[in-house]
């Protein structure tokens, strides 16, 4: 390293009696090796070094630098020195960090449309990291919030940190109402049913209610069609769908027996000698059965009794009745009378 600070008549690059410049040579590195992404190279500290052979060197300086902006993917700068017609180069290691500068929804999720609480899906959305001088890179590791949607949210906060810088970008969404209850606040014309009669909505009124506090009153909503079989007080279950949910009402009507009237001999029956069964009036044999007495032969009084099935009454309440039929005597046209003399 004697040789190193000697000055040489050096122009004319190599002409006779000149040293000719035989490579480039980096005696010391600079001082800063490790840059942020968009940095530009700092030469402070770095020593270049001529090598013209035979041990001659000299530091020199008026190089240049490519590229003097440091971007992610850099891992060297290449000095550059002419003197003359000769070039060499010679190399300096760099470490690049990139550097968060911004971050973009690039494709939007699939599903933006939401119902209330359902959380973000982020199926199909694509975030995108900026780093200055056209550098991108598609990143996940990300948080969202609100993490739960709710009435009057409108967007979603995409927020993605890499060391110490933090970005964030934004999703539109829609949040629907949400169907949460209904309730019948006007009961129908109709409110008692007699026995195998079907619910008539006629005058009801059903207002549903929605997670956005507010109420509307509503059609199209769905209740039995079917004939009440049980008596008493029973429940009418409503129900409404809005948006694929489905909330129900019961609201509470009584079912009544069906009145019949007691049957009654139909016509009158005579004692011939022969068997004798009454015809009824009223008698229904799908809404009744018949027991007791019910043909005789002499003539006389017979008690037959009517029990009915359930969901029928007889007058007063009564589910059974005894009734009374009758077999009359036969009317002799003359008394006997004498047809020959003693």
């Amino acid at each position: 390293m004697s040789n190193v600070g000697k000055v040489f008549n050096l122009s004319g690059g190599g002409g006779s009696g000149s040293p000719k410049m035989e490579s480039l040579t980096i005696a010391t590195p600079p001082n800063k090796t490790v840059y942020k992404s968009g940095e530009t190279f700092d030469p402070t500290g770095m020593v270049v070094v001529a090598n013209y052979g035979e041990g001659l060197m000299a530091n020199v300086t008026g190089y240049t630098v490519s590229p003097s902006v440091l971007t992610d993917g850099v891992s060297e700068v290449v000095i550059t020195y002419t003197e003359g017609r000769i070039t060499k180069t010679a190399t300096v290691a760099v470490t690049v960090k990139k550097v968060l500068v911004s971050i973009a929804i690039t494709t939007q999720p699939t599903k933006t449309v939401y119902q209330y609480q359902e959380s973000l899906d982020p199926t199909g959305m694509v975030v995108t990291a900026g780093y200055g001088y056209g550098l991108t890179s598609d990143v996940t590791g990300y948080s969202v919030s609100p993490q739960v949607l709710t009435d009057g949210v409108t967007e979603v906060v995409i927020t993605y940190t890499e060391g110490r810088i933090t970005k964030t970008a934004s999703v539109p969404v829609t949040v629907q109402k949400v169907l949460v209850s209904i309730a019948v606040t006007n009961n129908p014309f109709k409110m008692v049913y007699h026995y195998l009669e079907e619910f008539a909505p006629a005058g009801m009124v059903v207002t549903a209610k929605f997670s956005d506090d507010s109420t509307e009153e509503v059609s199209g909503y769905t209740y039995p069609k079917t004939a009440f079989s049980t008596l008493g007080s029973r429940p009418v279950e409503i129900g409404y769908t809005y948006e694929g949910v489905t909330k129900t009402a019961s609201l509470n009507v009584t079912v009544n027996p069906i009145e019949v009237a007691v049957p009654v001999q139909n016509g009158v029956l005579t004692y011939d000698g022969t068997g004798k069964t009454p015809s009824w009036t009223g008698y229904d044999p799908s809404k009744m059965t018949i027991s007791g007495t019910t043909n005789g032969v002499n003539a006389g009084s017979y008690s037959a009794r009517f029990n009915l099935s359930y969901g029928y009454q007889f007058p007063g309440g009564l589910d059974e009745a005894t009734v009374e039929w009758i077999i009359d005597r036969a009317v002799i046209a003359s008394l006997p009378v004498q047809n020959n003399v003693l």
